[in-house]
C-alpha cells in the first residue's frame, strides 16, 4: 500500500527490504542467474 509519498523502501515477495530501483535491478539479476 502507497501513500501520496513514495515508500522509500518497499517489502518484496521474499521478505527482504529493498529500495525500488534496487529490487529492479535484483529481478535482473536473479533472472540472469536462474539462466546460469
Amino acid at each position: 500500500m502507497q501513500g501520496i509519498c513514495a515508500v522509500p523502501v518497499e517489502r518484496d515477495a521474499q521478505g527482504f527490504w529493498t529500495h525500488p530501483a534496487m529490487r529492479q535491478a535484483n529481478l535482473e539479476t536473479s533472472a540472469e542467474m536462474t539462466y546460469w
